[in-house]
């Protein structure tokens, strides 16, 4: 093989850099195991090394790269992990250092930044951490620093923190006092996200802009519904910043500048890029490639993309190994490395269907050439996806082809628009509503028409089921273009059995969320296809559209409304926002809209959805039970602690729900548990007080919600509880 630079045969390093890619990346994941799995992995691998040490001679290289990235692994633990959480459970006042803009949630704030002094320790900080805040609504920004008293406690496992190099969170416990405001130079990327995010906004409100803002900046301000929409519809990625954006960026500035010229002027862009998104670990990956690609240009020598791809890599794991845990680098490596395997045999085999050098067949190619390396990026990303999803889209490649190129045309137009917009706002909002938002209407209405189809997705089980067959015949076939037609056809068939399994799933299996909240419950009755959520407070829409998601529904067929308490349809709004809503049924007295049905507080109904029956129990003091019937189990919520005229009424249920206004009332509980006789009790409060669980007087099975979450019933009680 011809040498690439001076001193490293390209195979050379891509067997090096694999070893310790693949060892350091393990360590991590190993890290969160048990002791006894720890030490069998770390034994396995090094056997491993020493087995291709011995046996296979060529690729010595590896195995020196798994001792590398071992020995690496447990060198950054003791020293730049262990220097973060060695205040861990500690409560100190120190000086804290924004790098992001706060974010308020009502009851309290988070914001991300850097502690850098601690009372008592006469060395200088740095450590990264997520500061939660008392104030609801904090007003911070970067570069401003306050002294407060806050309580250390290192990121969980499996945090999403230690992947961005944040090992610790603070929880304030004391005042905050100011030490100075404004934001220092390295600060000015998030001062750019910020301000292109929020002049965006003005210019292109609604899902539009907040498709845009995400293009370019990593800010996705769009609506929850949107959210779902580009999931189902497999397009969740556009929004994410990886090496599609990078691609198109650079692509651009080729464009303007040429090739010669191009390659110096993209280099600082994407540096920039990359700073303004924040450097995730999925941004940072296409960087790096493509400064290599663009250094090998420049010297007049060849690139290796998976050599490329394996040194991007390692440079990320070696600045911090724990960026193995963002999913999506996770999704961006493998995506990348299925087009480099598979896309050059697909491409060939779709564009071999074209003849001509017309506008049509040039048209033609370029869309078969996108739906190719469309197809190779999602064959290795099925499984991952399957793993962190509870559905997955199968249509993902047809719709990333039908809007990949309204994409490639908004973000260098976007980029054109918040360049003139502080020279004149007229130019840019003539740019903005008569360029900017049919493109990314196009985007938004192909990705709510793709998310609206039958088999749009599928249930990720069965997907991580067929997924290793797939990927093991693509690349049985990716040197056999006649392979490769019969690995695509193979493919499709599989996405077709994973849809109709999950439909059978869907039309034969019932389920009952339980879903807590600050204040009360919801509970969610899904059957054959139907859905009815009772109740819903505060924080409800998102749980409620998150579940129905899970469950590949996109509507619910009523709102069961039981009582006037406010706190039972607080978050009315939410679902209206997100969720298309078949009826509404709410107590006499409440304003709910003209199409709403109303029932008085001494009624007694029944409501049916195919297998779903909702029966409204007066409780005598103008509120309502309800019992719910659906799969074989008899479910009670009762919001009351008095429900007399329930109890007259109910009968025996398998699973009896309450919210937090029992536990000031144990006895009533008690003496409620005795009347229903339930298989099941549950308790759902996101707010125990600090002196425990209370003490109830009943020895059959409980859950409380605060601690497991959501609960999720299926099929009978005595099966299905999960």
């Amino acid at each position: 093989m011809e040498k690439q630079g001076r001193t490293l045969d390209p195979r050379h390093f891509l067997c090096l850099g694999t070893g310790f890619c693949a060892s350091a990346a393990a360590m991590v994941w190993l890290a969160t195991a048990s002791a006894a799995a720890r030490y069998a992995g770390i034994a396995a691998f090094i056997c491993c090394a020493f087995a291709i040490w011995f046996f296979l001679f060529r690729y010595r290289l590896a195995a020196l790269g798994i001792l590398l990235g071992i020995a690496f692994f447990f060198i950054y633990q003791a020293t730049v992990y262990q220097n973060a959480v060695r205040f861990d459970g500690k409560t100190v006042r120190m000086v804290f250092e924004a790098d992001t803009y706060s974010e308020g949630y009502g009851s309290y704030g988070a914001i991300n930044g850097r502690i850098l002094e601690i009372e008592n320790e006469n060395v200088r900080l740095s450590i990264k951490a997520r500061v939660y805040l008392q104030d609801g609504s904090p007003d911070y920004r970067p570069g401003d620093r306050f002294r407060f008293l806050g309580k250390i406690k290192a990121a969980a496992a499996d945090s999403s923190n230690l992947s961005d190099g944040r090992f610790v969170n603070v929880n304030q416990t004391g005042a905050i006092a100011p030490v100075q405001t404004g934001a220092r130079w390295r600060h000015w990327p998030a001062e750019a996200s910020e301000w292109a995010a929020g002049r965006i906004a003005g210019l292109l409100p609604g899902d539009e802009g907040g498709l845009l803002a995400a293009l370019l900046t990593g800010q996705r301000n769009y609506s929850s519904g949107f959210r779902s929409q580009l999931s189902m519809s497999g397009t969740s990625h556009i929004t994410a910043v990886s090496g599609m954006h990078v691609t198109l960026i650079t692509a651009f500035i080729l464009f303007l500048f040429g090739k010669k010229w191009g390659i110096y002027v993209s280099a600082p862009a994407m540096i920039a890029f990359a700073a303004i998104t924040g450097f995730q670990p999925s941004v940072t990956r296409a960087v790096i490639m493509a400064l290599l690609a663009a250094l090998a240009f420049v010297l007049n020598r060849e690139t290796d993309m998976m050599t490329s791809l394996v040194f991007a890599l390692a440079v990320i794991l070696f600045l911090n190994p724990f960026s193995v845990l963002d999913l999506g680098l996770q999704l961006s490596f493998l995506a990348t490395l299925g087009m480099i395997l598979f896309c050059p045999a697909l491409t060939q085999l779709f564009c071999g269907f074209i003849k001509g050098q017309g506008i049509l067949s040039k048209a033609g190619r370029y869309f078969l050439s996108c739906a190719a390396a469309s197809f190779s990026a999602v064959v290795f990303t099925l499984p991952v996806a399957s793993l962190h999803f509870p559905r997955v889209s199968v249509v993902s490649a047809l719709s990333s082809v039908l809007v990949l190129w309204a994409v490639a045309l908004s973000m260098p137009l976007g980029m054109f628009v918040l360049a003139v917009s502080p020279v004149s706002g007229e130019i840019a909002g003539f740019l903005a509503r008569w360029g900017l938002f049919p493109l990314l209407r196009y985007c938004t209405a192909v990705i709510g028409w793709a998310s609206r189809l039958p088999f749009a997705t599928a249930g990720a089980s069965y997907v991580l089921l067929i997924s290793p067959f797939l990927i093991a015949w693509f690349i049985w076939a990716r040197k056999k273009p006649g392979r490769m037609s019969w690995a695509v056809i193979a493919a499709v068939l599989f996405q077709a059995a994973a849809f109709v399994g999950t439909s059978i799933e869907a039309r034969y299996l019932s389920r009952l969320n339980v879903l807590p909240l600050s204040e009360g419950v919801t509970l969610l009755a899904a059957s054959g296809g139907n859905a009815v959520a009772v109740n819903c407070g505060k924080g409800s829409g998102y749980l409620l559209s998150e579940q129905l998601y899970a469950m590949g529904l996109t509507r619910l067929d009523a709102v069961l409304v039981t009582g006037t308490d406010a706190a039972l349809r607080s978050g009315m709004d939410e679902i209206n926002g997100e969720i298309p809503v078949g009826r509404l049924i709410v107590p006499q007295g409440i304003a709910a809209g003209g199409d709403a049905e109303c029932f008085s507080g001494e009624e007694r109904g029944v409501v049916r959805f195919g297998d779903i029956l909702g029966e409204l129990l007066p409780d005598g003091a103008g509120g309502h039970g309800i019992l719910v019937r659906s799969g074989g189990v008899t479910l009670l919520n009762v919001c009351r602690t008095q429900p007399w005229g329930i109890l007259e009424s109910a009968g025996p249920a398998d699973v009896l729900v309450v919210d937090q206004r029992y536990l000031d009332a144990p006895t009533a509980l008690g003496n409620l548990c005795r009347l229903v006789l339930p298989k099941l009790l549950v308790v759902a409060d996101n707010r125990f007080s600090a002196g425990g669980k209370p003490d109830i007087d009943w020895p059959g099975e409980t859950v409380y919600l605060s601690e497991t979450g959501m609960l999720t019933i299926t099929g009978r009680l005595k099966d299905g509880k999960e």
